[in-house]
């Protein structure tokens, strides 16, 4: 007998890893591992779209704001862009969603940049509204925002 997922979602996992290691298909919890499983696809996807959210918040910091600034923006920028590129290298299949979702996810960070930047007083210029990178120059570790 197994657990139910509600209860121990840990331990459901296990036993129903073990029970497809030991080929017993007829046990598995289907409608809830099938829904498990797209819960796990979407909770990856939305980690890579979080990730490139903070790296253009950064990338916006680090190209428009102050020089204050630069020296944590650029540290939280290489972390982002590590985490995504290891996100993309374990599920290629994402790329096309970051692309697809890049502009709108530009818009969310300059927002939040700009909103960030007046309440600390820090004077933002006006950004652009389309997004000046390419999510593979977001990607380049050699891409240096802050250099203009």
């Amino acid at each position: 007998m197994t657990t139910d997922y509600t209860t121990d979602l840990c331990l459901w996992a296990q036993q129903q890893a073990a029970l497809l290691d030991t080929g017993r298909l007829d046990a598995l919890d289907q409608a809830n591992l099938a829904r498990q499983m797209q819960a796990l696809a979407e909770q990856i996807q939305d980690d890579a779209g979080r990730n490139l959210r903070v790296l253009l918040e950064c990338a916006v910091r680090l190209a428009f704001g102050a020089p204050a600034e630069h020296r944590v923006a650029a540290k939280v920028t290489a972390s982002r862009r590590n985490r995504l590129l290891d996100s993309l290298a374990r599920a290629p299949s994402i790329r096309p969603r970051l692309q697809a979702d890049l502009q709108q996810t530009w818009l969310r960070a300059c927002q939040t940049e700009s909103k960030d930047c007046a309440r600390a007083g820090v004077p933002l210029p006006a950004l652009p509204i389309a997004c000046p990178w390419t999510l593979e120059q977001l990607l380049d570790p050699a891409m240096l925002f802050g250099a203009r």
